[in-house]
């Protein structure tokens, strides 16, 4: 996971621990799948609006990835 510049690496922490706090608050959690959690990181440095879209509504993610509806995009 060292593949980030560092002003992304602190971008991409910043708006997960805000994700965090608010799948904490409304008890949701997240598969532990390294794949997973790497394409996250991805996505969350480069995209505001995803990030923004996954912190307001934890619950959206948790689901997509439970369904298995982000695997199709995270394998090759």
């Amino acid at each position: 996971m060292d593949d980030l510049p560092e002003i992304l690496t602190l971008n991409f922490e910043e708006k997960w621990d805000a994700f965090c706090v608010a799948a904490k608050n409304i008890h949701t959690q997240l598969s532990d799948d390294p794949e997973i959690l790497a394409a996250l990181r991805h996505v969350f440095a480069f995209s505001d609006f995803v990030a923004r879209s996954c912190i307001q509504k934890p619950e959206m993610l948790a689901d997509l990835i439970l369904t298995g509806d982000l695997q199709p995009i995270i394998q090759p």
